[in-house]
């Protein structure tokens, strides 16, 4: 049987799996990017007593792919991208402020589009590392290993498979440094067992009906109900999480509530809003952090952390983030972040 920690590891896999199916307004959606046609997006700070700065830049190819990243807060501020035409990512260069490299990356791919080699230079060393991918019969990927200068293979990832195609164990070893450290999974694919240099670790999967797992004993109630406007509202408390979904008895979305409490006692930890148009887009999500009294959140620009209480994030009828506002605990405004967009023509 799983002991306290152990169950208390799968609460939070389960919690942190949930909230990632979430849209919290990621960097950038390429299928948005595309289908806006979208060249570049810019986002500046805003913030008492500072100037408009620029913290981000992303730009694009007739394609959608990212081919140049700037990051105010980053050591490498610029990184470029360049794909060939079947848009396989050909190299990635991080350039320092005074516009040398600092680091790069080249890949080659085989008949098949299977990544053959991956070279990385670091400027620190100022050599290159070279990774050779091996793959079997059925083109799944076997092997990836590096050779030192004696031509002996030194770094060594393997991989094995289960007879349903699934992952089945990922061992890597260094054996510059003496590092053994194995990771294995279960028929279903999920983590069953890490190894590190003999030391073991088991994670216990329970599962109802074939790969599906028992979460019976995490979800205490799921409520269905009707409101007045013959909306469907579906209440559900999964753990230390609840959830209320509504949508309208066509099926469109309406507005997604999540609620986070802490382990010991039911003050919210943390909590997230979606509201959504007649069309079933979004056009506001909302997070609240109390943290018991306070969240810490780093600054994209690198300054020292703010106290956020409630951050609310603003769209675009055509799904592109249009700003977010950040507010601290008395409702006060303390950072405004507006994207300014360029459509190829």
């Amino acid at each position: 049987m799983p002991n306290a920690k152990t169950t208390k590891m799968k609460l939070l896999f389960i919690f942190f799996t949930v909230i990632s199916s979430v849209t919290y307004g990621q960097e950038y959606d390429q299928m948005l990017i595309s289908k806006n046609n979208v060249c570049s997006i810019k986002e500046y700070m805003f913030r008492p007593n500072s100037s408009k700065k620029l913290t981000r830049a992303l730009y694009f190819d007739k394609n959608a792919n990212l081919i140049e990243h700037f990051e105010s807060s980053f050591t490498t501020p610029t990184i470029k991208y360049n794909f060939d035409s079947l848009g396989h990512l050909m190299q990635k260069i991080c350039y320092n402020s005074d516009k040398t490299v600092n680091e790069y990356y080249k890949w080659a791919y085989d008949s098949l589009s299977n990544i053959k080699t991956k070279i990385t230079y670091f400027a620190w060393t100022k050599k290159e590392y070279k990774d050779n991918y091996v793959y079997d019969s059925n083109y799944r990927l076997t092997e990836i290993y590096e050779l030192n200068d004696k031509n002996v293979k030194v770094k060594i990832n393997t991989f094995l498979y289960h007879q349903n195609g699934k992952i089945k164990e990922e061992r890597f070893q260094n054996l510059e440094i003496n590092l053994d450290r194995i990771k294995q999974y279960d028929i279903c694919g999920n983590l069953s067992q890490k190894i590190e240099n003999g030391v073991s670790e088991l994670f216990y999967n329970q599962y109802t009906d074939s790969c599906i797992i028992d979460r019976s004993q995490d979800i205490k109630s799921i409520i269905i109900d009707t409101l007045p406007d013959k909306s469907i509202r579906k209440t559900t408390i999964f753990g230390l999480m609840k959830t209320i979904e509504v949508v309208t008895q066509s099926g469109l979305k309406k507005s997604f509530k999540q609620y986070k409490y802490f382990d010991s006692d039911k003050i919210v930890s943390s909590s997230h809003f979606i509201k959504y148009n007649e069309i079933g887009k979004i056009v506001e999500t909302k997070d609240f952090y109390s943290g018991k009294g306070m969240w810490q959140c780093s600054q994209s620009n690198g300054t020292p952390p703010d106290s956020y209480y409630n951050l609310k994030y603003y769209y675009f009828p055509n799904g592109l983030k249009e700003r977010y506002e950040a507010f601290d605990k008395n409702g006060k405004q303390i950072e405004y972040v507006k994207y300014e967009y360029q459509y190829c023509k």
